[in-house]
C-alpha cells in the first residue's frame, strides 16, 4: 500500500489529474511489477483558499466531517485500485467533494475501526452518534479516543488493520 500512496503522491504533484494517476498506478499493479494486486486508497487533499476537501476512495470505507457536533459522512461505493479496469462500466476515479467551515473536524479511519465496533453488535449509526459525543477538536485525542473504543470493543486484540487520522480546520 506504500508504493501506491507514493505514487499517487508523485504523480499527482507532477500535475497529473486524478483520473490519470489512478489509470498509471492501476496500469502498474496490472503487469506485476510489485507484489501487490490491488490497494485500498483513501485520500483527502484541502484547499486551503476554498475550504474545498475532496475525497478520493477505492475501495476504503467512509469518512467523516463533524461540524458543530453533528456527523456527516463520506461515502463512495468503489472498488480498490488495481481492480477498477477489471470490472466494466467503473469509472476509475470518482472524487467527492465537500466544502469545510471553521472548526470543522475531518475523521478518516480504516475499515478494521468501525468493524471492531460492529463486531460487538452496534450500527454504523451508533459509531457515527459516538464521534459526535466526543467533547474535543483536537485531532490526536479524537483519533486516540476513536481508536480506544474500537481496541476495546475488540478485547484489546484487533482482527484487522485499525487507523485513525483526524484534521480540525481553524479559522481564517
Amino acid at each position: 500500500s506504500r508504493s501506491v500512496i507514493k505514487l499517487l503522491e508523485l504523480f499527482m504533484e507532477s500535475g497529473l489529474k486524478c483520473d490519470a494517476a489512478i489509470s498509471m498506478v492501476n496500469s502498474l499493479l496490472e503487469t506485476g511489477c510489485d507484489r501487490m494486486v490491488s490497494a485500498t486508497v483513501d485520500l483527502c487533499t484541502i484547499d486551503l483558499y476554498n475550504g474545498k476537501a475532496t475525497f478520493l476512495k477505492l475501495g476504503a470505507v467512509s469518512s467523516a466531517i463533524r461540524r458543530r457536533g453533528k456527523v456527516e459522512t463520506v461515502v463512495v461505493s468503489s472498488v480498490p485500485i488495481g481492480l477498477v479496469s477489471r470490472i466494466e462500466n467503473i469509472p476509475s476515479c470518482l472524487p467527492v467533494d465537500r466544502f469545510l467551515e471553521p472548526d470543522d473536524d475531518i475523521i478518516m479511519f480504516s475499515d478494521g475501526v468501525i468493524e471492531a465496533f460492529k463486531s460487538k453488535g452496534h450500527s454504523d449509526a451508533d459509531f457515527y452518534s459516538f464521534i459526535e459525543a466526543l467533547q474535543t477538536s483536537n485531532p490526536k485525542t479524537l483519533a486516540d479516543a476513536i481508536l480506544n473504543m474500537a481496541l476495546s470493543a475488540c478485547g484489546g486484540v484487533p482482527k484487522d488493520d485499525m487507523t485513525v487520522m483526524c484534521a480540525h480546520i481553524g479559522k481564517g
